[in-house]
């Protein structure tokens, strides 16, 4: 038959096993769970000036997206203008200052 030895190392192993893959699921499952749209720097600031379709499931940040940049927009979000309403499309205009530092490229 079996000794008491060799059954307790089995168990020994299975719990070693065991604990392994609660931490791995652990370590796998908690970074799923933050909000990855935080920022370090603040809360960032959307315009509503340019807000127009309603986002659904259908029509989500994509096709937002891709109508923003093709009225000449650069960046485009599906949010609420305020509590409680529907998100709509807001195109967005970045306020980024270009610098021509390179004047060997042509306009």
């Amino acid at each position: 038959m079996f000794s008491i030895g060799l059954i307790q190392k089995t168990i020994n192993t299975m719990d070693t096993t065991k604990n392994l893959l609660i931490l791995f699921l652990i370590v796998i499952l908690v970074p799923s769970f933050s909000n990855h749209n935080l920022s370090a720097l603040g809360k960032e600031k959307i315009s509503f000036d340019n807000c127009k379709d309603l986002c659904t499931m259908l029509y989500d940040w994509r096709p937002c997206f891709v109508d923003c940049i093709s009225a000449g927009f650069d960046d485009a979000k599906c949010v609420s203008p305020s509590p409680g309403d529907p998100p709509r499309c807001c195109c967005q205009r970045n306020h980024v200052v270009k610098s021509n530092t390179n004047s060997t490229l042509s306009p």
